[in-house]
């Protein structure tokens, strides 16, 4: 290309610019221009670049002269390197003069330097289009589009994708740009094998570098990536590695809430790594799996051995300290749980985390879970406590809830007052700005679900602790409660009854021995006799969760059920609802028993009334006191307000539907349904889902019923003691309608929403309760696969209690006994089935035993899939073992289902080669063909008639015993298909083999049952067998004619 000197100097009529207005000094300009390219000939580039920018200050910069002079400075820049200078340059020469080549060529080369490649080619490509004769451009055209056809092969591969986002990251780059590409690094690391292709190309240490940024955005962006990186295990140890602990640390403080978010995350995941989480869950589920082998062996050598733990045995509620035992002593800590190390200075973090009145809540919320995480073995437990972690958790417990400051009334203005629309502008802005200054120097009010978080906590924390740590763990407990409930201040007995709270909801045991410390209990009651609003409302919240326990309810109901009755009238919703909760759990001790009451007839559906109003989002004092919705304070127009309240009277109906009446008087309320349905899709409180699985089966009668023994009702009768009678409202005739109305109003979607999000074992257990109970009903099973039920189900089947399990394995029995499977359990659902109905086989109900086995015989009816399914699920030792059964609905279910898996060539083999582990059970079935119940001997010699097809096994039923005995009696049988079977396999029999035609003629007079039957039946296909057997004899020259 021509350097600068060759760039022609324009003359002064070829500006495009108005000549009259033109103060410009075009000739000291080329002047300049002159002294340039002499400086540039020679190399000197400081002094060509400071000519060819005296020379543009000359010119009007829209000129064509203004493009000559940009176009030789860009040449200065290429040889300086200046690259970025370049394109800026050459890009200015471009808005003057459109398609300039000396411009496109220079842009061009700048864009191969700056590895814009792609920028490159175009230029380049757009010169030789104007002009085919450069051959410098169209060498450089034919190389940089070779070069960028491989950069775009590159790039849609995920290496070039990594590559070019780390060269962003690590460049110079705009912040909206290195976050982007971070971002995107972050989205790689979470698909199948890109974290490994991350880690080769060091985007870990290129990212850890910005995790201390000034600028909060690259800084999240930055920790967002690793954390994604680290969810694969296999490079958590290098993230961490690279970030450091003491990095993860010290960010959990940061003033960015998602920077502190995310580094507890990490945090979180290195010191549960630490503390060898993963290796407990790898033993627990190598237990788990060691267990059901054993089992399985177990029921292979001695199945009559086998016994089932029943997890749903009531538990013995240990008895309240007595006063002198009321503060424990507690286990002195080890030593080395003191020691200073990496674990020690997180938990510490942490611990301050959670401390903080100031922090965001969603970083606090993410503190604690790190803290579920970190808590897994007992020496971090003892380390957390050691640290006083587990005292500032319960400090958070204090903090009670969103709706304990009641905002005042604004005044009422007098009478014939005039409104300013200035002055009233003005105070509007007055208010605005003393709330923004009184919330910006004032602690956020703590989260409505903070209880909640710390609640859990507190469960994790003792859990792991153990029995041996169970007075530390109480000691840490009352040190927390006493000075706060004995204070002088109000505000501390606020603070310390809501520590209690937590405590009862974290673990009921705990909180239950710490209101039987001396004087405890009494001194709840006495702080509840107050005005003071918060005092109330947390004094009736603890009284109404320590009454969950029956021993603790019949000392409320001697001590404070005045109290507790005073409380519920106090024209205060907050407190009313607790109340009324403590009132419905003391009027239902007797568990619906009606000779068993403790309040008044017709207490508790008073009760049931006031909760069913709380349900429906209207408000006691709304209803039936005189003050308007108007003159509610602003606190009980927040959404949060209603949904509290909708919560306690959820919690209040899950005892009182103990009762029969309440049942019915709820079950008429429609719109109290639906208001309870419409809870159970939406709400994310566990505890409340639970009481909505409650509630659902009070009210079908869905609970377990236990055994009566009339010798021991009448041995407590004679011991003076009250024997619980059922409620006549109880009476099936009763709850046949209840079902209905629940299933009509859409029970089954409440159900479905609370299984997906259900976590808790025995929540699970309640619901297939419910779903096996409106599965009973045969009209009710289509409702179950439209509306959803089929996938909780199956969900239900294979987590919660062992109970639980069978019960929900049970329900989807019931439905698969019934609709067709290809419809019901479309896909892989069929296929999942499987396991749980053998399951359901090995438990000790008969009825669900029978159950799974017509389950399976549907299954087993549609293809060999599901047969080798059964199969593969070591499912031919349970159906045969049931086979043993005296019960002969037992005995002719499972001969069904193993009669459709003939079906299975790999079945039919297991009875017909000698090597197979059937064969010698032919003779069972032999048997069965001869039982006196039709069905059994109906599906025995139904598979007896499929085997005969195999010579072997003729000659084995020929060989028994009892094998042409029993094959006469089904012949002469009048059930036609009884005679159909036995037809068959005699016909099969004759043709397998002369010898057994013979015994058949001469010993068993068989033929004379032949004519019989022929000359009788009606049946078309019997008279075809008959004709087939003697038409055999015939060639076996046994018989001479066809009849005597």
């Amino acid at each position: 290309m021509p350097s600068p000197q060759d760039t022609a100097a324009a003359s002064s009529d070829s500006t495009d610019f108005d000549p009259a207005v033109h103060i410009y000094n075009l000739n000291g300009a080329e002047a300049e221009k002159a002294l340039g390219n002499t400086a540039y000939a020679a190399d000197d580039l400081p002094k060509a670049l400071q000519h060819y920018t005296k020379a543009l200050t000359l010119v009007h910069p829209g000129s064509r002269e203004a493009a000559t002079y940009l176009k030789n400075r860009a040449a200065v820049y290429v040889k300086q390197s200046l690259f970025k200078k370049v394109v800026d340059d050459c890009n200015a020469a471009l808005a003057i003069i459109q398609n300039d080549i000396k411009a496109l060529y220079r842009r061009g080369q700048a864009y191969e330097k700056l590895d814009a490649i792609d920028l490159a080619f175009k230029d380049m490509r757009t010169i030789v289009l104007l002009d085919a004769t450069n051959k410098e451009a169209a060498a450089a055209a034919h190389r940089l589009g070779k070069l960028n056809s491989e950069r775009a092969d590159l790039l849609n591969s995920t290496d070039g994708v990594i590559r070019e986002m780390l060269k962003i990251v690590t460049s110079d780059a705009k912040a909206d740009k290195k976050i982007h590409a971070m971002n995107n690094l972050g989205i790689l690391a979470q698909q199948p094998g890109k974290a490994e292709q991350l880690v080769a190309q060091h985007a870990i240490e290129e990212l850890a570098k910005y995790l201390q940024s000034t600028d909060d955005t690259i800084a999240t962006a930055a920790i967002r990536a690793l954390c994604s990186i680290s969810h694969h295990k296999t490079y958590l140890a290098k993230v961490v590695e690279v970030a450091g602990l003491d990095t993860l640390t010290y960010l959990v403080g940061s003033q960015s809430v998602e920077v502190s978010r995310y580094a507890i995350q990490l945090l979180s995941t290195s010191l549960a790594k630490e503390t060898e989480i993963e290796k407990e869950e790898k033993a627990r589920e190598l237990q788990a799996t060691q267990d059901k082998e054993r089992r399985e062996q177990q029921l292979k050598e001695e199945p009559s051995k086998i016994v089932e733990i029943d997890p749903s045995a009531p538990e013995t509620t240990p008895a309240a300290p007595s006063p002198a035992s009321a503060t424990p002593v507690a286990t002195p800590l080890p030593e080395h749980i003191l020691d200073s190390n990496e674990l020690t200075h997180a938990l510490d973090a942490l611990i301050k985390t959670i401390q903080s009145t100031t922090i965001e809540s969603k970083v606090k919320f993410a503190a604690f879970n790190a803290i579920m995480r970190v808590v897994s073995t007992q020496d971090a437990a003892l380390r957390f406590v050691a640290r006083r972690g587990l005292s500032a958790v319960l400090a958070n417990g204090a903090l009670g809830d969103v709706f304990f400051q009641v905002p005042a009334k604004a005044p009422i203005k007098a009478d014939g007052d005039m409104d300013d629309e200035d002055e009233d502008e003005a105070s509007r802005a007055r208010a605005k700005a003393a709330a923004a200054k009184k919330a910006s120097s004032e602690p956020p009010q703590p989260p409505s679900n903070l209880r909640t978080h710390v609640a859990l906590v507190l469960a994790r924390v003792h859990d792991v602790l153990g029995p041996k740590q169970e007075d530390t763990f109480k000691n840490v407990c009352l040190e927390a409660v006493l000075p706060l409930v004995n204070s002088e201040e109000e505000e501390d007995n606020v603070k310390g009854l809501y520590t209690i709270s937590t405590i009862l909801q974290a673990n009921p045991d705990v909180g239950n021995w710490l209101i039987g410390c001396e004087g405890m209990l009494n001194k709840v009651i006495e702080l509840a006799d107050t005005q003071h609003e918060g005092l109330m409302v947390a004094s009736a919240e603890v009284i109404a969760l320590a009454a969950s326990d029956k021993k603790r309810c019949q000392a409320i109901f001697a001590d404070g059920f005045d109290q507790l009755k005073a409380l519920y009238k106090s024209g205060k919703d907050r407190v009313r609802a607790r109340a009324l909760v403590g009132l419905c759990k003391v009027g239902t001790v007797s568990e619906g028993a009606p000779n068993q009451r403790i309040l008044a007839e017709g207490s508790t559906v008073n009760l049931e009334k006031a909760a069913r109003r709380y349900l429906v989002g209207a408000s006691l004092r709304a209803i039936e006191g005189p003050a308007g919705a108007k003159d509610a304070p602003a606190h009980q127009t927040d959404s949060r307000y209603d949904s509290e309240l909708r919560k306690w009277a959820v919690e209040g109906l899950a005892y009182l539907t103990l009762d029969a009446d309440v049942k019915e008087a709820l079950i008429e309320d429609v719109a109290a349904l639906k208001a309870l349905f419409a809870m159970a899709i939406k709400e994310e409180d566990k505890a409340v889902r639970y009481g909505i699985a409650t509630i659902l089966v009070n009210l079908s009668n869905s609970q377990e019923k236990p055994e009566r023994m009339p010798e021991l009702d009448q041995l407590k009768k004679f011991a003076g003691e009250k024997v619980p009678v059922p409620h006549p409202k109880d009476a099936d005739e009763f709850i046949a309608p209840r079902v209905k109305r629940l299933v009509d109003v859409g029970v089954i979607p409440a159900l479905v929403s609370i299984s997906h999000q259900s976590e808790s074992a025995i929540a699970n257990e309640l619901l297939a309760r419910v779903f096996l109970t409106v599965a009973t009903d045969t009209a009710n099973r289509g409702l179950i696969v439209r509306q959803g039920g089929v996938k909780a189900l199956m969900g239900l089947a294979n987590k919660g209690t062992p109970k639980g399990v069978n019960i929900a394995a049970q329900a989807l029995a019931k439905v698969a006994i019934t609709m067709d499977p290809n419809i019901a359990f479309a896909g892989q659902k069929a296929a999942e089935l499987v396991r749980p109905l053998l399951r359901l086989c090995q438990s000790e109900s008969g009825l669900q035993n029978y159950e799974a086995l017509l389950a399976l015989t549907n299954l087993a009816s549609v293809g060999d899939e599901l047969r080798q399914r059964i199969v593969l699920e070591k499912g031919m030792h349970q159906i045969e073992s049931l086979q043993f059964e005296e019960n002969v609905n037992l005995q002719r279910a499972a001969t069904e289902c193993l009669c459709n898996l003939l079906m299975f060539s790999d079945v039919a083999d297991m009875f017909i080669k000698e090597s197979g582990r059937c064969y010698e059970k032919l003779h069972l079935w032999v048997l069965f063909s001869g039982s006196e119940d039709v069905g059994l001997s109906r599906a025995a010699s139904g598979g007896l008639a499929m085997l005969s097809d195999d010579a072997g096994v003729c000659k084995r039923i020929a060989e028994d015993k009892n094998g042409f005995e029993i094959l006469k009696e089904l012949a002469i049988s009048k059930e036609t298909d009884l005679q159909m079977r036995a037809f068959h396999i005699l016909r099969n029999m004759i043709n397998s083999s002369k010898a057994i035609s013979e015994t058949f003629i001469d010993k068993e007079q068989g033929l004379d049952i032949v004519w019989a039957v022929d000359g009788t039946t009606k049946s078309p296909v019997i008279k075809k067998l008959a004709g087939e057997i003697v038409q055999q004899l015939m060639k076996y020259e046994l018989i001479d004619v066809v009849k005597p």
